[in-house]
C-alpha cells in the first residue's frame, strides 16, 4: 500500500471515528457549558438574552447565593428592558408569567414587585385597547401573584369597571380563597362586592348557595360581619335587606344587632315580606320590656342620622301610619327622640340630627305627643313673627 493511499484511509477512519463520537455525544457536551465567571461577565455586559439562555448551565448544587443574586440582577434588567422598549407583547406576558412559577424566581420578591410592575403597564394598555385575552390573561396572571394579595387586590379594583360581574367576581374569589384572605376579609370592599352579588343573583333567581359560595368561604363571611355590620344600620337603605339576609342564611347575627336592625328597617325601608313580619312581631314586644327599648334607643342615639325619614315623611300611606301607631304603642320613647331631635334641627341649634325633611310632617302627626305638637306650633310662630 503506497503511503498517499494509506494516508487517506486513516484521515477517512478519524472522521468517521469523530462523527460517531459527535452523534453519540450528550446534548451539553456539544454546546459549551458556562460557568459561574461566564454569567458574572454577561452581567456586567447587563447581556440578558444571552444569561438566559445559560444561567441553569450551573449545576444544582452550585446555585447558591451569588448565583441567586445574578439571577435576580438580570431578571430585573430583562423585565426594565421589555417596559423601556414598551414590549406588551402576549407572548411576553406568558413568558413572564412562566419564570414567576419558577426557582428561583417564584421566590423573589424584587422579581414578583418588578414583574407587577410590568403588569400593571400591561393591563392598562390591553383594557385600553380593549383586545379581546385580557380578562382570561389577567386571571392567569392573578393566580401566579397571589403571594402578593395587596396588589392583586388594589389591582382588581383599579380595573373592575372593565370587567364583566362574573369575571370581577372569579378574580376577588382568586383573593379570597388566598393564604392572607382573613385580611381582605375585613374590608368594606368585600361587603359592597357581596351586596351587589346578592342582587345581581336575585334578579337572575339565583339562590345564594348555588352562588356565592363559590367565591367566598364561611370564615371569611365571619370576619366580613364583624368589620362591616355597620351598614346593616347605616349602609344604603336599598342593600340593607340583602346584607341582612346574607349573614343570617350563616347564622352570624348577634341578637342585640338583629333587634337593633328591624327598628331600622321597620322605619327606613319596610319592604313587605317575612323580614318586616319579623320585624313587626319583635317590636310588640317591647311594651313590655322597658329596659330593651332602653338599650335600642341608646344604640339609635349613636347613628349619624335617626332613622324614620322614609315612615315619617310620608305618614299618609296606611302602612306608615300603622308603623307610626306600632311605635306609640309599643317603644313611645323613640318617636319622642324623634321628635326632640326634630325640634332641636329647627331651632337650628346644631345639636340634632339631620333630618328636617321629615320634621315638619312628623310634628304634624296626630299620633305624636301633643307636648311635641305645640312645641312646633310655637316654633313656627316665632319663626313667622321673625319673618314679619
Amino acid at each position: 500500500m503506497k503511503f498517499s493511499n494509506f494516508y487517506h484511509y486513516r484521515k477517512t477512519y478519524l472522521s468517521l471515528t469523530l462523527a460517531i463520537s459527535m452523534a453519540c455525544a450528550p446534548a451539553t457536551l456539544l454546546a459549551a457549558s458556562y460557568s459561574m465567571a461566564d454569567l458574572e461577565f454577561l452581567t456586567v455586559e447587563k447581556n440578558v438574552d444571552e444569561f438566559f439562555q445559560h444561567y441553569l448551565d450551573i449545576r444544582p448544587s452550585e446555585r447558591k447565593e451569588r448565583w441567586k443574586e445574578l439571577v435576580q440582577t438580570m431578571s430585573i434588567e430583562w423585565i426594565n428592558r421589555l417596559m423601556r422598549e414598551k414590549n406588551y407583547a402576549r407572548t411576553t406576558l406568558r413568558e413572564i408569567n412562566k419564570r414567576s412559577d419558577l426557582y428561583p424566581f417564584r421566590d423573589d420578591e424584587h422579581f414578583l414587585f418588578k414583574k407587577n410592575q410590568f403588569l400593571n403597564q400591561y393591563f392598562d394598555q390591553c383594557f385600553q385597547k380593549k383586545e379581546t385575552n385580557c380578562t382570561e390573561d389577567l386571571r392567569h396572571s392573578l393566580s401566579l401573584a397571589i403571594k402578593d394579595s395587596e396588589w392583586a387586590y388594589q389591582f382588581i379594583k383599579k380595573h373592575q369597571k372593565s370587567l364583566a360581574p362574573e369575571e370581577l367576581y372569579k378574580l376577588f374569589s382568586i383573593i379570597y380563597k388566598s393564604s392572607d384572605a382573613m385580611v381582605f376579609c375585613q374590608k368594606t370592599d368585600l361587603s359592597q362586592w357581596v351586596i351587589k352579588k346578592i342582587s345581581e343573583d336575585k334578579a337572575r333567581n339565583i339562590k345564594k348557595t348555588e352562588s356565592l359560595e363559590s367565591y367566598i368561604s364561611k370564615s371569611c363571611s365571619v370576619k366580613m360581619y364583624e368589620a362591616t355590620k355597620e351598614q346593616l344600620f347605616e349602609g344604603r337603605r336599598l342593600y340593607r335587606l340583602d346584607l341582612y339576609e346574607y349573614f343570617k342564611s350563616y347564622k352570624l347575627i348577634q341578637k342585640s344587632d338583629e333587634e337593633l336592625f328591624y327598628i331600622i328597617f321597620t322605619l327606613d325601608s319596610p319592604e313587605i315580606g317575612d323580614t318586616l313580619n319579623l320585624a313587626w312581631s319583635f317590636i310588640q314586644t317591647l311594651a313590655e320590656d322597658y329596659p330593651k327599648r332602653m338599650l335600642l334607643l341608646e344604640r339609635l342615639k349613636k347613628l349619624k342620622t335617626l332613622p324614620g325619614e322614609t315612615v315619617f315623611q310620608g305618614p299618609g300611606y296606611d302602612r306608615h301610619l300603622a308603623i307610626i301607631k306600632l311605635f306609640k304603642t309599643n317603644f313611645p320613647e323613640y318617636l319622642d327622640l324623634y321628635a326632640e331631635n326634630c325640634l332641636k334641627s329647627l331651632n337650628e341649634a346644631n345639636t340634632g340630627q339631620p333630618i328636617v325633611k321629615s320634621c315638619h310632617e312628623f310634628l304634624k302627626i296626630k299620633d305624636i305627643d301633643q307636648k311635641w305638637r305645640d312645641q312646633y306650633q310655637n316654633l313656627r310662630k316665632s319663626v313667622e313673627g321673625i319673618k314679619k
